[in-house]
């Protein structure tokens, strides 16, 4: 796949609230002792399984996750509490092959004079709404996270976890490391970390952009 306009928000939160929404066996990962969870907007295009083509649906994919930082003993990784995807297909198979939170979504993007709008509403049956409102412009050269800076922490992660049958499953990710730029960010409404009893209703505490790279992840 290819991960498209990425934009990285990120919060510093109360580590204590954010470890008790982890279950069992994983470990919130910390920079200099501080909690981070993040708000991840971007699309993916030409999805497709190694060897084969991309099929109707995976051409080009609206996503926007939820995540935090942890351990799952020394392996470094990422928590996904919800990805919500603009298509049907994707969170379907992405939810049978993988087990992970994805979510149905009606998402918008669109990008005018180097300024990028993106709006995502959950619509899953059954789970709660959640939403994403914002506008957002790169800013200045991409460079590479500093070895053991704070962008390096949050951006350099390369496999994720999840609960699979009472069981923490990973998966791994391969890419090169991200070329971050600063971001001017205008958030709108942003509710998608309210069923965890946390608000991000004040600017994030770190943002960044890449206009993107190539993927492949297996879980």
């Amino acid at each position: 796949m290819h991960w498209r306009d990425v934009a990285f928000a990120h919060w510093r939160v109360d580590a204590d609230v954010l470890a008790k929404t982890l279950p069992a066996g994983v470990t919130l990962d910390r920079y200099e002792d501080e909690a981070w969870l993040s708000v991840v907007p971007f699309r993916m295009t030409g999805v497709h399984p190694v060897g084969l083509p991309v099929v109707a649906g995976f051409g080009d994919v609206r996503e926007i996750n939820l995540r935090t930082y942890v351990r799952v003993g020394e392996r470094r990784g990422v928590w996904f509490y919800s990805l919500d995807a603009g298509s049907p297909l994707a969170v379907l198979a992405a939810r049978f092959t993988t087990g992970l939170p994805y979510f149905d979504a009606t998402i918008e993007t669109s990008e005018a004079a180097g300024t990028i709008s993106y709006t995502s509403r959950r619509t899953h049956r059954g789970k709660p709404h959640a939403q994403f409102r914002a506008r957002y412009e790169p800013t200045g050269e991409p460079v590479l996270a500093q070895a053991g800076s704070l962008d390096a922490f949050l951006h350099e992660r390369y496999s994720f976890f999840v609960e699979r049958r009472g069981r923490i499953a990973r998966g791994d990710i391969a890419h090169a490391p991200w070329k971050l730029q600063p971001l001017a960010l205008a958030i709108e409404s942003n509710t998608l970390a309210a069923g965890l009893g946390i608000g991000l209703e004040r600017p994030p505490d770190r943002a960044v952009f890449s206009r993107g790279m190539r993927v492949h992840a297996s879980a």
